[in-house]
């Protein structure tokens, strides 16, 4: 069986959502991360 063009971009987008997901989980436990509103904060309003 091969998979979709459509399937397969599907499953690498959900494993590369994956691993951001946990490499955020892991800056969290480490406190290693900017908030956003941090973020928002130096930026500035538009």
């Amino acid at each position: 069986m091969i998979p979709d063009a459509d399937v397969i971009d599907r499953l690498v987008d959900n494993a590369e959502e994956a691993e951001d997901r946990r490499a955020l989980d892991a800056a969290r436990a480490e406190d290693d991360y900017v908030s956003w509103e941090e973020v928002h904060a130096a930026l500035g309003p538009k």
